[in-house]
């Protein structure tokens, strides 16, 4: 690659070095005075680790069967293009009981049109 991260953020577990080579390290500390900026962005590193254990725990990537950096790479995709097709699976199924539903009360409506009338009253 040829970019270098300059800034990257990391969780409150991370013990280490706080530079390395041209890239800080930065990690949260109670602190009043941090800027909003920091903030912000120690907040989207907290939102990412649900998915990083959902995609650990559900989708099979607490261990690797596959060989390599390579392998590594796919184990990746693969799990990522799972969970993505799952939400939209269920995306899906939300919009297809919807318009089902529609459908039904469409053929109801006209059915309690045109049957009903014909029907004689005797009592």
């Amino acid at each position: 690659m040829d970019k270098e991260a300059k800034n990257v953020f990391l969780d409150r577990g991370y013990r280490g070095p706080k530079m390395i080579n041209n890239t800080a390290l930065h990690t949260p500390k109670p602190d009043k005075d941090i800027t909003q900026t920091k903030r912000k962005r120690h907040k989207r590193r907290a939102a990412i680790e649900p998915v990083i254990g959902h995609l650990k725990h559900d989708y099979r990537m607490s261990r690797n069967y596959l060989k390599g950096t390579v392998g590594d790479a796919i184990n990746v995709i693969l799990a990522a293009a799972a969970m993505n097709f799952k939400r939209m699976m269920n995306k899906w199924k939300v919009e297809f009981i919807f318009w089902a539903l529609k459908l039904l009360r469409f053929f109801n409506f006209y059915t309690q049109l045109i049957f009903v009338p014909k029907l004689k009253m005797t009592f």
